[in-house]
């Protein structure tokens, strides 16, 4: 694979749309994943200056430049996946997953607008998770005794590094229990239509008995999670 030409690199470290359903137990929750698998794409195609890289073991058709995941755990794939991209010629690095709906294009920009004065950027979700990790260096600073898939990840993030910049606050979606929030944040027309179909058919209402919520569009963004303390 040629070197790239541009420092700014994101990374969509994902598993496929039907594997994130079967893992998540969301029946039908390909269609959201497939939907926001394309959003990052477009949110990446407006950032100036960056480039999408997925790091994936079953990428989609019509993929771009995409690289396997390599390890036998979530710290070492994720590891190997800065390492491997930073050796493509990227000096600034964001990493997001797939199943945030309400990031959007400005979250990615800011990222790497603060990478400019930061050695870490870290997007936080409410559950002691993380949305997005960016970095300019070497990730062991960073992960370095990280607890994945914990309540203490965003934590220990900040332990390790108390000077990293941090994002607003956004809700990932673990579980059908995750997709009301998820809706609450949500922006996108298309997104908010298959957000609120599957919250109606996992709670097992009839969708004409809910009334989806007016669009956020014009609403102040979240403030920032505090930097330390969570």
């Amino acid at each position: 694979m040629t070197m790239s030409q541009n420092r700014r690199c994101i990374i969509l470290f994902a598993r496929s749309p039907r594997a994130e359903e079967e893992a998540k137990r969301i029946r039908r929750g390909h269609r959201l994943f497939a939907h926001l698998r394309q959003r990052i794409a477009d949110a990446a195609a407006a950032v100036e200056g960056a480039e999408l890289v997925e790091i994936t073991s079953e990428p989609a058709a019509g993929t771009g430049r995409w690289l396997p995941q390599r390890g036998d755990s979530f710290d070492v794939r994720l590891r190997n996946a800065f390492e491997d991209v930073r050796a493509l010629g990227y000096s600034e690095v964001i990493a997001i997953p797939i199943d945030v709906p309400g990031i959007e294009a400005r979250d990615l920009a800011e990222a790497f607008e603060l990478l400019a004065s930061h050695d870490h950027v870290i997007g936080p979700s409410p559950d002691g998770g993380v949305y997005l990790i960016g970095m300019r260096r070497n990730p062991a600073a960073l992960f370095d005794g990280v607890h994945w898939n914990s309540s203490s990840v965003f934590s220990e993030m900040i332990a390790n590094d108390g000077a990293a910049a941090v994002l607003r606050m956004l809700h990932d979606v673990d579980a059908a229990t995750d997709l009301e929030a998820a809706l609450a944040e949500a922006v996108d027309p298309r997104t908010r239509s298959i957000l609120f179909s599957l919250l109606a058919g996992s709670t097992g209402v009839d969708p004409a008995a809910l009334s989806p919520p007016a669009s956020r569009e014009g609403e102040p963004r979240n403030g920032r999670a505090p930097p330390s303390g969570t």
